[in-house]
């Protein structure tokens, strides 16, 4: 007799899942976002949208704003315990049906463990296909498939149902005032700066360009993007806003989605850091600013300290002094020196010499004078 278990199991895999996705390029990526967002994340809340017409149907409450009535696909947000980071995904399903197939029949609302899902991800071997299927029970089956379509991942992941059903997205573009960088070099300064040990970034816009400050125990480091057009700034306003350093260390973990990435800023609000993932979508992470301390200075850019000596008027210095040229010389021309230097030497000698002699012999004339006339 079968035990009630395997029933139910059976009984699951003849019912027809609410929501069946398949995935083949973008395991790396699916990686990727969750490991960024595993450590900081307890859990994320996701939306499978249908992808009929109809987002209402089967929706169980679940309030839905108005922009997103014609969504079609997956969104996720997650928080931190601390209410500082909000991360989100917007998966719509022209990208997913890029990478593969993407069906729901009507709206589901589950909170998944982020650090359960992440391992999940792990655990399926990459350049190998996933489906994900999502049934009535609140389980999802993670399974992934070789090339010959033999199953070689089955998991079962168990779903809650969130208390709060109001679902809160941010657009990506919500902000006018934006930098563009390349990803690898947003993540590069962030690694270059954390010599300082700090515990704070600030990142300041002005007159176009951005400044990344850092200050621990043992000095502070300022390291400046200058204005440049071809980076499409679009920042008009000056902003001087302090962050965790750790969370912006854990967004920019996500060079790999993306080539460039969208910092968007603006005095007193949230930094939103905005990854264009191609076969996916909208991958955004939003980081809330520290609390400005009333003895706390904003940094300084370099053309503001007043400790800096200012450049010296090239006009007023004096020039240095002039340094004779030693024109190089050959073998040749160095013996030939040498041997009239010794000839000269030699005759020296020789007139000091006769010099010598003839002082003596006067002497002995004036001598022999004296003797003479003495007789």
């Amino acid at each position: 007799m079968a035990s009630p278990a395997s029933v139910a199991a059976k009984s699951r895999a003849r019912r027809k899942p609410i929501m069946v996705m398949k995935i083949s390029k973008t395991a790396s990526q699916w990686k990727t976002i969750l490991d960024m967002s595993r450590e900081i994340l307890p859990d994320m809340r996701i939306y499978f949208f249908p992808s009929n017409d109809d987002v209402s149907a089967g929706g169980d409450g679940t309030t839905i704003p108005a922009k997103l009535q014609n969504f079609k696909g997956i969104i996720a947000v997650g928080t931190d315990q601390g209410k500082t980071v909000v991360v989100q995904w917007m998966f719509p399903k022209s990208e997913l049906d890029t990478d593969g197939i993407y069906e729901c029949s009507r709206l589901c609302v589950e909170q998944v463990n982020t650090s359960f899902l992440s391992g999940v991800f792990r655990a399926a071997p990459n350049h190998h296909q996933l489906v994900l299927s999502l049934d009535d029970e609140s389980q999802m089956r993670v399974r992934a498939y070789d090339g010959d379509f033999a199953v070689i991942l089955d998991t079962m992941v168990n779903l809650r149902i969130p208390k709060e059903e109001k679902l809160n997205v941010l657009p990506p573009m919500a902000y006018n005032y934006a930098h563009v960088m390349e990803s690898k070099d947003f993540s590069n300064r962030l690694q270059r700066i954390s010599c300082i040990e700090g515990n704070d970034l600030w990142i300041c816009v002005r007159k176009g360009a951005l400044m990344f400050y850092a200050e621990g125990d043992y000095g502070n480091m300022r390291l400046i993007e200058p204005a440049d057009d071809a980076r499409l700034i679009k920042c008009n306003v000056e902003v001087y806003s302090r962050f965790d350093y750790k969370y912006l260390t854990y967004a920019a973990r996500g060079q790999t989605l993306s080539p460039s990435v969208n910092i968007h800023l603006f005095p007193d609000l949230p930094i939103v850091i905005h990854y264009k993932v191609a076969g996916l979508g909208d991958v955004c992470w939003i980081i809330t600013p520290k609390a400005s301390e009333e003895d706390m200075c904003p940094p300084t850019w370099n053309d503001e300290e007043t400790d800096v000596p200012s450049p010296v008027d090239s006009s007023s210095t004096p020039p240095p002094p002039a340094v004779a040229h030693v024109p190089l010389q050959t073998e040749k021309q160095r013996g030939v020196k040498r041997r009239r230097a010794n000839d000269g030497t030699q005759c020296a000698k020789k007139q000091s010499g006769g010099d010598l002699e003839g002082g003596g012999g006067g002497d002995d004339n004036d001598d022999d004078d004296d003797d003479a006339g003495a007789h």
